[in-house]
């Protein structure tokens, strides 16, 4: 069937369109001829297909738009992403007492404010179709080269509360409480579940009088 355009339509046409009656009243009008209603079901036939080309024309060029957007992109830039991308996802999941502060300093495309994670639009302004990251999560949650990836950055931060609290014991050591309670703050940011950490920072509180 070939496809019309708007000059196709002639004056019989249009009068048959707004003269139709609908599929409910099962009645043919006796003025119409049985080649009407054939004309009249080729027009809307046709015109149902050409809009849903027009819609599949219109996802093509959308998914031709966001390939060429990442695709242009250097590695590096896409690699920031996709850091990025791990820790908003998987940080809330992993971690769910975890302060949102941390989050910030992980990555700089990452942004804290009111207690929640999220990741600057402003930072981020290619990043528009945020489901497709939940898709994307779905395909590689049980990927292991991705699981590995997400772990060493659970080691790095591992490791820099470890470091946090070494600071805050050698500052403790020298009698420097007030710095030491600066360190072993940090270290709680990145490991809030140690309890030590707390007792330490308490006592320096207690010696520098700040109860």
């Amino acid at each position: 069937m070939d496809d019309f355009a708007l000059g196709d339509f002639t004056v019989a046409d249009y009068a048959l369109l707004e003269d139709g009656r609908s599929v409910d009243d099962c009645v043919f009008a006796p003025e119409f001829t049985s080649s009407d209603y054939v004309r009249v079901t080729q027009l809307y036939c046709d015109g149902v297909g050409m809009q849903y080309k027009d819609y599949i024309q219109s996802e093509r060029n959308l998914e031709f738009d966001i390939c060429n957007m990442w695709c242009s992109k250097p590695v590096s830039v896409l690699q920031d992403y996709c850091d990025a991308i791990k820790i908003y996802i998987f940080w809330p999941l992993l971690f769910p007492r975890q302060h949102s502060s941390i989050i910030s300093r992980l990555h700089p495309c990452v942004e804290a404010s009111n207690n929640a994670s999220e990741i600057s639009l402003k930072k981020l302004q290619h990043l528009e179709l945020m489901e497709d990251i939940v898709d994307l999560a779905k395909k590689v949650v049980n990927d292991p080269f991705f699981i590995g990836g997400l772990l060493r950055i659970g080691y790095k931060i591992e490791n820099q509360g470890e470091l946090m609290k070494m600071k805050g014991n050698e500052e403790f050591s020298r009698e420097r409480f007030d710095i030491a309670i600066i360190y072993y703050t940090r270290a709680i940011e990145y490991r809030p579940e140690n309890h030590l950490l707390y007792g330490n920072r308490a006592l320096c509180f207690l010696r520098t009088g700040q109860f």
